[in-house]
C-alpha cells in the first residue's frame, strides 16, 4: 500500500539478521577465505575455521565456510558430549584438523595459545522478522505470515473550543497532557476507577465530572464532545495544581497488558468519538511462549519495568536487512506463490540489550513507573510475596525454553542461529525535532493477531513520527575453551588439536526498531459549495445569490486558481497519505464554513484560472453559518459568469462550484432572467489536413453521365444481352477508363505537384429470381 513520500515511510525489509560485530566480516563481498583472513575475530578457532558471517554480493548473509574451502582448519569434529541439566552447561570434547601440513605449524601456536586463555565468548546471532508497509497480498494468499504495519492520521470533526485553546496555549500543553482515548473507554470498575491515577488525569483531579462509562460502549454510546470544552476551560487551573498535575507525567509511558490489548480491536470502532487522532495498526507473530507466561503470571509489568536505561548495555552488531520480492503466478488455473530476487543491505549498529538472567538472579519486586491501563496490575512494592512467586514460575518457563532451543558450540560453527521471539512491542512517538514524547507498550501473547492502537494525544497540523520497536527474547550462547593436547602426524608435525568447549545458554532481550513512519494531522478541503441565483420580478439590474456548504466526500483532481496553491495541495497529499504522483485528493465536509468567495467575470472564462487573473472576487464572511447570500448589481442585456469557493475553519479552500452564466434580459420593458451552467470551451483541435474542394473540383461532363443505348444493345437485338452491362458516355471522346494528369503550381514558390488519376464506373447488380 503506497503512501506519500514526504511521510517518510520506511519499508526496512522482510528480515533482519543480527550478529556481534566481532563475528562478522563485511569489508569484502568476495567469498574466498583469503579476502577475510585479516579480519579481527575474537574467536580464533572460528576465524581459522571460516565460521564467520559475511555478506556476499548477491543474496542474504552466509557463513564463510559454506562458501569457501580454503580456511586453515579443514574439519572440527565432536568426540563426545556431556550435558549438565541443572546448570544448562554442555561440554564437548572436540578435535580440529589443519588443512595444510606445511602451514599447520604457523597456525598451531596461535590456536594453541588462544585455547589456553581463560576467556568467555558470546554469540547472539539471530534473525528477526521486519515489518513492511501495508498488507502483502501475495504473502497472505500463500499462507505466509505477512508482518505489516500502517500508521495514518485522521481528522474527524471540529471541536472549536478545544482546538482554539490548543492553538492559543500550544507551548504550555504537552501531548501527554491531552485526553487519552483509552482512559475514556476502559472505565468499568466503578468506584475503584475514581481512585486511580488515570481517573484523576481524565477528570483533571475532579474538575470535570465524568459520565457513566457504560454509556460509552455498546449500543448506548453517546457523544462526549462536551468533555473537550470542559477540558479546555479547566486545564490552566488544573495545571496550577502542581501536586495533582504531576500525575500527568505518568502518561509519558503507557503499558497495555493482555487484558486490555485484547480489547483494542473492539474499542477501535469508537475512535470517531474523538475530533482527531493517529492510528497505528500492526499484526504480530504467533510465537509467544514467554509472553503468554508473562500474562498468565501477571509478571509482564515487572519484566518490562526492568528495561530501563540504567539496566541497558550497548551491543555492537553487524546487521543484514533482506527484502524478498514475491508475486502470485497462475499455473493451470491455480495461483502459486513465487519468490523473487532478494535485495540486502549491510551496516553496523549499536543496539540496546538487557540481561534477563541477571534480572532474575537479583530480582526484587518493585513498582513500575509506567501507567498501566490494566487495573489488576499490583504494586510490586506492596505485593512482594506474590511477585516473588510469579518470578519463580516465569523463570522456570524460561529455563524450559532454554533447554529446548539451546545451541552448543558445534552448532554455532555450523551456522545455526539463536532462538528469538518478540516479548514486548513498543510504539515510540517523536516530534519533528526528534524529541521522544511518549511510549506505548504491549505484551505479545499467542492470543493476539493484530494490534489496533488509537493515539488521541495529538495536535492539529503537527507532524509526528511513530517507531515500532520489537523487544525480542534471544537465547544466545556463552562459551569458553580448555586445551587438551596436540596431535602430530607421522613426521612429527602438528596436524590436529584436541580441546574442550564449555557452552551454556545466555538469555537477553534485544530491542530492534521494525517499522517507522511520520504523519501529520490535518483535515480535508471542503467539497464544492452550492450556488443558487435568485431574481426579482421587474428588476433588471439585481440578482441575489444564495450560498450553501454541501455535505459529502469525494476524490477529485484539485483545481488551482494560482500557482501558490500548489504547495497547499502537496500538504493535503501528505496528510491523506496519497502518493505524490497521484492527481486526485479527497474533498470532504468535516468542519464548518468560515467564508465564501464569489468570483465574477463579464466575459466567458476559458478556465477557472481566468477568474483569478481577469475577474473580481467578493469575500462573504459566514459567522459560523453554513449558508450565506450576496446581492449583486449588474447591467441588463449583458452576460456575467460566476463561480463559488468556500473556506472552512482551518482556511482550507474548497473545490470550485460549477460556473453559472447569468443575464437579465430587458426587451423594451419586458424583463426576464436567463441562467445556465456554463461549460468551458474546449480548445479547437489542430488541423493537420486541409480540404481543397472549394478550390479544385474535377468531375466528368454531363454527356459522360448519360447512358449509351447503342453500346448497351437497346437499339438492336445484335448488341449485348439486356441488363448485363451499363455503358456511360454519348460522345466519341469518352472519359471512362482513360488516364489524366492534374498539375498544380504554387503562386508564391513556383513549386509544382502532379496528381495522376482515372475515372471509372462501378455497377451494383440486383439479382432477382
Amino acid at each position: 500500500m503506497s503512501g506519500n513520500k514526504a511521510n517518510e515511510s520506511k519499508k526496512v525489509g522482510d528480515e533482519l539478521f543480527i550478529v556481534e560485530s566481532n563475528l562478522a566480516s563485511i569489508e569484502d563481498e568476495r567469498t574466498n577465505y583469503i579476502f577475510h583472513m585479516n579480519t579481527e575475530i575474537d574467536d580464533i578457532v572460528r576465524k581459522q575455521y571460516g565460521a564467520l558471517w559475511i555478506k556476499p554480493s548477491v543474496g542474504k548473509q552466509a557463513l564463510l565456510r559454506t562458501k569457501s574451502n580454503t580456511a586453515p582448519i579443514s574439519r572440527i569434529r565432536v568426540l563426545n558430549t556431556e550435558t549438565f541439566p541443572q546448570s544448562g552447561i554442555t561440554e564437548q570434547e572436540m578435535e580440529l584438523t589443519f588443512r595444510d601440513r606445511f602451514t599447520a605449524s604457523a597456525h598451531y601456536e596461535e590456536v594453541r595459545d588462544f585455547l589456553r586463555e581463560d576467556k568467555e565468548y558470546y554469540d547472539h546471532a539471530t534473525t528477526i522478522n521486519i515489518y513492511e508497509q501495508g498488507n502483502n497480498l501475495a504473502e497472505q494468499a500463500a499462507g505466509i505470515l505477512n508482518l505489516y504495519a500502517e500508521v495514518k492520521s485522521d481528522y474527524n470533526f471540529l471541536e472549536r473550543t478545544y482546538e482554539q485553546f490548543l492553538s492559543s496555549e500550544s507551548e504550555n500543553i504537552r501531548e501527554l497532557d491531552l485526553p487519552n482515548f483509552y482512559n475514556f473507554l476502559m472505565r468499568d470498575n466503578g468506584d475503584v476507577f475514581e481512585k486511580l491515577d488515570r481517573s484523576l488525569i481524565l477528570s483533571q483531579s475532579g474538575r470535570i465530572k465524568l459520565g457513566d462509562p457504560n454509556k460509552l460502549a455498546g449500543d448506548k454510546i453517546k457523544p462526549v464532545s462536551d468533555y473537550f470544552s470542559k477540558w479546555a476551560n479547566n486545564f490552566l487551573n488544573y495545571k496550577n495544581d502542581l501536586s495533582a498535575f504531576a500525575k500527568n507525567y505518568k502518561m509519558r509511558k503507557v503499558f497495555f497488558t493482555n487484558k486490555e490489548t485484547a480489547r483494542l480491536e473492539e474499542l477501535y470502532r469508537y475512535k470517531e468519538l474523538f475530533p482527531m487522532m493517529n492510528t497505528i495498526e500492526f499484526n504480530i507473530e504467533n510465537d509467544a511462549r514467554l509472553g503468554t507466561t508473562l500474562e498468565e503470571t501477571n509478571f509482564s509489568s515487572q519484566l518490562r519495568g526492568m528495561m530501563t536505561p540504567s539496566a541497558a548495555t550497548n551491543f555492537s552488531t553487524t546487521e543484514v536487512r533482506s527484502n524478498m520480492s514475491e508475486r502470485l503466478v497462475s499455473d493451470d488455473g491455480d495461483q502459486k506463490f513465487e519468490e523473487g530476487t532478494i535485495t540486502s543491505t549491510v551496516n553496523k549498529q549499536t543496539r540496546v540489550l538487557y540481561d534477563v538472567d541477571n534480572f532474575f538472579d537479583n530480582y526484587e519486586p518493585f513498582q513500575s513507573e509506567e501507567l498501566f491501563l490494566n487495573d489488576d496490575v499490583l504494586d510490586g512494592s506492596n505485593y512482594r510475596a506474590f511477585y516473588n512467586l510469579m518470578s519463580i514460575i516465569t523463570k522456570g518457563r524460561i529455563e524450559k525454553i532454554k533447554k529446548e532451543v539451546f545451541r552448543d558450540y558445534k552448532e554455532i560453527l555450523d551456522g545455526k542461529t539463536a532462538y528469538s521471539e518478540p516479548v514486548f512491542y513498543k510504539v515510540n512517538k517523536f516530534d519533528e525535532e526528534n524529541n521522544l514524547l511518549q511510549t506505548f507498550n504491549f505484551t505479545n501473547t499467542n492470543k493476539l493477531e493484530v494490534i489496533k492502537f488509537v493515539d488521541t494525544q495529538v495536535k492539529f497540523d503537527k507532524r509526528y513520527r511513530y517507531e515500532i520497536t520489537s523487544a525480542n527474547l534471544v537465547i544466545g550462547t556463552k562459551y569458553r575453551f580448555e586445551f587438551i593436547r596436540l596431535g602430530r602426524n607421522s613426521r612429527g608435525r602438528p596436524s590436529k588439536i584436541r580441546f574442550k568447549s564449555i557452552s551454556e545458554p545466555l538469555v537477553k532481550i534485544i530491542e530492534v526498531p521494525v517499522f517507522e513512519k511520520s504523519v501529520i494531522i490535518h483535515d480535508n478541503p471542503p467539497i464544492a459549495p452550492e450556488i443558487t441565483p435568485i431574481f426579482f420580478r421587474g428588476v433588471n439590474n439585481k440578482v441575489n445569490f444564495f450560498f450553501n456548504s454541501a455535505v459529502g466526500r469525494y476524490k477529485a483532481e484539485p483545481v488551482l486558481f494560482n500557482t501558490g496553491e500548489a504547495s497547499i495541495i502537496d500538504k493535503y497529499k501528505v496528510a491523506q497519505d496519497i502518493p505524490e504522483a497521484e492527481k486526485e485528493i479527497m474533498f470532504e465536509t468535516d468542519d464548518s464554513v468560515n467564508r465564501f468567495t464569489l468570483y465574477k467575470m463579464n466575459s466567458k472564462p476559458t478556465s477557472y484560472q481566468d477568474f483569478e487573473d481577469k475577474g473580481e472576487s467578493i469575500e462573504i464572511i459566514t459567522e459560523k453559518a453554513s449558508s450565506a447570500s450576496y446581492l449583486d448589481t449588474i447591467s441588463p442585456n449583458k452576460k456575467y459568469y460566476y463561480c463559488l469557493r468556500s473556506r472552512d475553519y482551518h482556511n482550507n479552500i474548497s473545490y470550485p462550484s460549477a460556473v453559472y452564466e447569468v443575464e437579465l434580459v430587458d426587451d423594451t420593458g419586458s424583463i426576464y432572467p436567463t441562467s445556465r451552467i456554463c461549460e468551458f470551451d474546449k480548445p479547437a483541435p489542430k488541423q493537420n489536413k486541409r480540404g481543397v474542394k472549394r478550390f479544385v473540383h474535377i468531375k466528368p461532363s454531363f454527356r459522360n453521365l448519360l447512358s449509351n443505348e447503342e453500346e448497351m444493345g437497346l437499339e438492336n437485338s445484335d448488341g449485348p444481352e439486356l441488363g448485363q452491362q451499363v455503358v456511360l458516355g454519348e460522345e466519341s471522346d469518352i472519359t471512362w477508363g482513360k488516364k489524366f494528369k492534374l498539375r498544380l503550381t504554387s503562386k508564391s514558390t513556383g513549386k509544382k505537384i502532379d496528381f495522376n488519376f482515372t475515372f471509372n464506373t462501378k455497377q451494383d447488380r440486383e439479382v432477382s429470381e
